[in-house]
């Protein structure tokens, strides 16, 4: 009965979102040849490629990142950045943020705000990976605005892009000498990724807060 496999993944996916496994639910997905639910579900738990369990998503996503090369989609690319950020593999991230931005008017409705920060986040990244620590400053700043003036209903990851863009800030202006501001912006970082468990980016808060002590 190899025809009812497809709905049992999609049954398997939905339930594994529903109880805290989205990776999970993510592998799920992609067997159920669900490519938009992946991508929902990895949208709703992007967080995850900064904590201990990122080398997990990267894996279940890697199909998706593939995918990108033949049929290329929003979802596709947001998997495929993703991948290559957790793989080190940071020219490729920053083509494929670039890729992604051509196909953010294709997002649903729904997404497309997340969607828009998600990119802003992932050109941060390759900001501070590249050490250009003026251009992270801005992106920071800029994603920190749309933030600002979007309703939160909108972005329901909202507390962690702003925890997330407020560390990197921080970082930012640590490295261009701005040493009371990185002080403000390191701080309220640390506060609140450490009320959001967001462990690994805590340490990464706390640890250019101690350099910025020394």
């Amino acid at each position: 009965q190899r025809d009812r496999v497809p709905a049992l993944h999609r049954r398997i996916a939905a339930w594994m979102a529903a109880n805290d496994s989205p990776i999970e639910s993510v592998r799920s997905s992609i067997k159920a040849g669900d490519w938009e639910q992946a991508g929902r579900t990895m949208m709703a738990c992007i967080p995850l490629i900064l904590s201990v369990q990122a080398p997990a998503l990267a894996t279940a996503l890697e199909p998706m990142a593939h995918r990108a090369n033949e049929v290329p989609g929003l979802f596709e690319l947001l998997a495929a950045t993703a991948f290559h950020m957790q793989r080190r593999d940071y020219s490729a991230m920053r083509r494929d943020t670039a890729e992604a931005r051509e196909y953010l008017d294709t997002a649903p409705p729904e997404l497309r705000a997340s969607a828009a920060i998600m990119l802003q986040l992932f050109e941060q990244a390759g900001c501070r990976m590249t050490g250009d620590s003026i251009g992270q400053i801005e992106v920071c700043r800029s994603i920190l605005s749309m933030l600002d003036q979007t309703p939160r209903r909108q972005v329901p990851l909202a507390r962690h892009f702003r925890a997330i863009a407020t560390n990197n800030l921080g970082v930012g202006q640590l490295w261009t000498d701005d040493i009371d501001d990185a002080e403000r912006s390191l701080a309220d970082a640390e506060h609140q990724l450490h009320d959001l468990g967001m462990d690994l980016a805590v340490l990464n808060a706390a640890s250019y807060h101690a350099l910025l002590d020394a």
